[in-house]
C-alpha cells in the first residue's frame, strides 16, 4: 500500500486561463476561448494526465517518474497547457518530499531515539577520606553525582555507572538532536504545501473565471473546500516548521529568538495533524471529465 497516500493524499488541480492563441492566415489571432467548454486539445490532454497522474499516485507504490512524465504530457502549447503542467508538478513534487519525509524520520529515530536518556561510563576515581565512621566517595560526571557511603572503613577505587540526562531550556538533549536531525524535511514539505496551496487557489479562481461549475469545477480544480484544507494544511506547517526551526538552533548552542514553550509544541504538532487529516480526507481526485462541457 503506498504510506504516502495514507498520510496526504493528492488531487489534480487544473490551471485555466481566459486566453489562447491560434493561428489564422499569415498572422496571429486571438481565438476566443469557449465559456465553460474545454476545446478539443485540453479536454484530451487533460484525459490523459488524469489517467496517469491515477496510476503514478494512487496505485499501489508511488510511481514519480510516471507522476512527472504525466504532468509534461500536457507541453506548453497554450497559456492552459503550461499552467496545468506546473500545477500537476507542484503536486507530484509534494508527494515526492512526503516520501523523503518518511525515510527521515525512519532515520532519525533510528539515530536518536533509542532511548530518553544517555548512559555514560565514569572514570574510576579515588577517595579516601575518613572522618568518624564515615567515608564518602564521590563520582560526577557532567551534572549527575553518584555518592557511595561505608562505615568504618575507607573506600578506595569505586567505579560507578551514572545515566545522565541533559537538559536544554527544559528539553531533552536527545529529544532536540531528533527535532534538528527532522527539521530540514520539515522545512521543505512545508514549502512544498505552500506552493501547492498557491497553485490550487489560483487554479480554482481561473476555472471559476472560465465559467466551469459543479462536477466539472470540481474535476478541473478541487472542491472550494479542499482550498481551504490546504490554506489551513499550509498554516498549520508554517508553525510546526518555525517550532523546529528554533528548536534546532538550540540544540546547536544557539539562542533563538523565538521561545518555544511544551505546551505550544504540543498544540501546533496537534493542529498540523488534525489539518493533515482533514486535507487527506477530501484529497480523494473527483474523475469526471465528462462532466464538462467540450469541443
Amino acid at each position: 500500500m503506498n504510506p504516502v497516500k495514507h498520510t496526504i493524499g493528492m488531487s489534480l488541480m487544473i490551471a485555466l486561463v481566459s486566453g489562447a492563441l491560434a493561428v489564422a492566415g499569415p498572422a496571429a489571432a486571438v481565438a476566443k476561448t469557449p465559456h465553460a467548454t474545454l476545446t478539443h486539445t485540453e479536454y484530451r490532454l487533460l484525459g490523459k494526465t488524469l489517467v496517469g497522474i491515477k496510476q503514478a499516485v494512487f496505485g499501489k507504490t508511488l510511481d514519480l517518474t510516471l507522476g512527472y512524465a504525466s504532468c509534461r504530457a500536457d507541453g506548453s502549447s497554450s497559456p492552459l497547457m503550461r499552467s496545468e503542467r506546473s500545477a500537476c508538478g507542484n503536486e507530484v513534487a509534494l508527494f515526492e518530499q512526503l516520501e523523503q519525509v518518511e525515510v527521515t524520520e525512519i532515520r532519525c529515530h533510528a539515530r536518536y531515539l533509542t532511548a530518553t536518556t544517555t548512559t555514560t561510563p565514569t572514570p574510576t576515581t579515588t577517595s579516601t577520606v575518613t572522618t568518624g565512621t564515615t567515608t564518602t566517595g564521590t563520582t560526577t560526571t557532567g551534572t549527575t553525582t553518584t555518592g557511595t557511603t561505608t562505615s568504618g572503613t575507607t573506600t578506595t577505587g569505586t567505579t560507578t555507572t551514572g545515566t545522565t540526562t541533559t537538559t536544554v531550556d527544559g528539553y531533552n538533549i536527545v529529544q532536540l538532536r531528533l527535532v534538528a536531525c527532522l527539521s530540514p524535511s520539515y522545512q521543505r514539505v512545508t514549502h512544498d504545501i505552500q506552493t501547492v496551496y498557491t497553485s490550487s487557489a489560483l487554479n480554482h479562481e481561473r476555472a471559476v473565471a472560465r465559467g466551469f461549475t459543479g462536477t466539472c469545477l470540481a474535476t478541473l480544480a478541487g472542491p472550494a473546500k479542499l482550498i481551504a484544507d490546504e490554506r489551513r494544511f499550509a498554516g498549520a506547517g508554517k508553525e510546526i516548521a518555525a517550532d523546529f526551526a528554533s528548536l534546532s538552533q538550540l540544540a546547536d548552542g544557539q539562542s533563538p529568538k523565538r521561545v518555544i514553550l511544551d505546551a505550544q509544541l504540543t498544540s501546533d504538532g496537534l493542529a498540523f495533524e488534525l489539518a493533515a487529516t482533514a486535507y487527506t480526507a477530501d484529497m480523494t481526485p473527483i474523475e469526471k471529465l465528462a462532466s464538462c462541457a467540450h469541443e
